[in-house]
């Protein structure tokens, strides 16, 4: 929920010693939270991803419990793979999330970085981005930017079988409410 969003976005901001613009500040944590509200109080049900969403709906009175419902992401079958044998050292690491602030970008930057300068042989790969590859290679330093590949849509068979590949999977999103990556 769009709340907790900017709370979880704000507190990292704060962390970094910066602020977020004014715009997004009056947008995002003023009138989203009285336009949400506001719908919410006029639904008959009123749908959430997971318990902290649900518990805000019920404590800033914009449902009543009977009205809120939680909905659970689901991953197809195909996707679930029981027989595979993971290295003894992870050497190929997935992100599944859009290449946005809010995603944990930054985090993945320095952290992946850290890694590779540490000695690790290791390859990022950003599947989902909803970018140009030029943007997600961008933010990795010179250095480091043959190891990362981009893949700024996946379709699903393309995303199980990154998913299928992967040694480690790597999710840093300063909040999420149920991510669908998480689950597959």
């Amino acid at each position: 929920l769009e709340p907790l969003e900017f709370q979880a976005l704000s507190e990292a901001k704060r962390r970094q010693g910066a602020t977020l613009s004014l715009r997004y500040r009056i947008t995002h944590g003023w009138l989203m939270d009285r336009w949400l509200g506001l719908s919410c109080r006029r639904s008959n049900r009123v749908l959430y991803l997971n318990s902290d969403e649900g518990r805000l709906l019920v404590e800033r009175g914009w449902a009543r419990p009977e009205q809120v419902t939680r909905v659970v992401h689901g991953v197809p079958a195909s996707g679930h793979v029981h027989d595979r044998r993971y290295p003894a050292t992870a050497r190929r690491l997935l992100v599944v999330s859009q290449w946005i602030e809010r995603k944990g970008i930054d985090d993945i930057v320095q952290a992946f970085t850290t890694l590779v300068r540490d000695g690790r042989d290791l390859e990022l790969v950003c599947a989902g981005t909803r970018a140009e590859t030029d943007q997600v290679l961008g933010a990795f330093p010179d250095d480091v930017r043959s190891r990362v590949t981009n893949v700024a849509a996946a379709p699903n068979e393309r995303l199980l079988a990154e998913y299928r590949t992967a040694d480690v999977f790597v999710h840093a999103a300063l909040l999420e409410g149920l991510s669908r990556a998480q689950t597959e």
